[in-house]
């Protein structure tokens, strides 16, 4: 008669049981995460900027569409701002009291460069900002209730780059982000 060992308990186990490996995996994993967190130095400063933007055309772009009132968009050195049509005088008035659409400055080391019809735009300091009322104010990006938009390409950089994260604005309001950054064949 055979011994039936299915009840026996293991004296000497040898390997290691699917569990025990799972949890080293896990812990590797974890590693590897901090590891990367803190190995990547990139300054994603300037791309999170250009996906705030992002997000505020299109809300701005939807704000113009159900209220059917004109807005526009100005951008400076290193910050910009909206204003909406005021139909009665005329003018465009900033949006200053609006928690949304607020001028918006950038981190101190943050600069932008705009593009309107593959034209570079010179972009002069928020500190120049006329005000409201004048007659000369006009944003240079226009987005209208009918929810067509100037289209433009602004670049988001940190100071004393060429490279950074461009946001392209089409005319139906199509937003793209991408990395303008060169590679180094060197």
């Amino acid at each position: 008669m055979g011994i039936n060992t299915d009840h026996m308990p293991y004296r000497h186990q040898k390997g290691f049981s699917l569990l025990e490996i799972l949890v080293v995996v896990v812990i590797i994993g974890i590693m590897v995460s901090i590891a990367a967190i803190n190995i990547n130095t990139a300054d994603t400063r300037p791309e999170k900027n250009a996906q705030r933007l992002s997000a505020l055309v299109e809300l701005a772009a939807d704000e113009a569409m159900i209220h059917g009132q004109e807005m526009g968009l100005r951008f400076y050195r290193a910050s910009y701002e909206f204003s909406v049509l005021d139909p009665g005088q005329g003018i465009w008035v900033r949006m200053d009291d609006d928690d949304m659409f607020r001028l918006r400055d950038l981190e101190n080391d943050l600069a932008l460069d705009l593009f309107i019809e593959d034209r570079e735009i010179v972009l002069a300091d928020s500190d120049l900002r006329r005000t409201d009322g004048d007659d000369t104010y006009e944003p240079q990006i226009y987005i209208l209730s009918s929810g067509e938009i100037t289209p433009f390409n602004v670049r988001f950089r940190s100071d004393f780059e060429t490279d950074g994260y461009l946001l392209s604005v089409s005319v139906d309001g199509t937003r793209t982000i991408t990395s303008d950054a060169s590679s180094d064949d060197s």
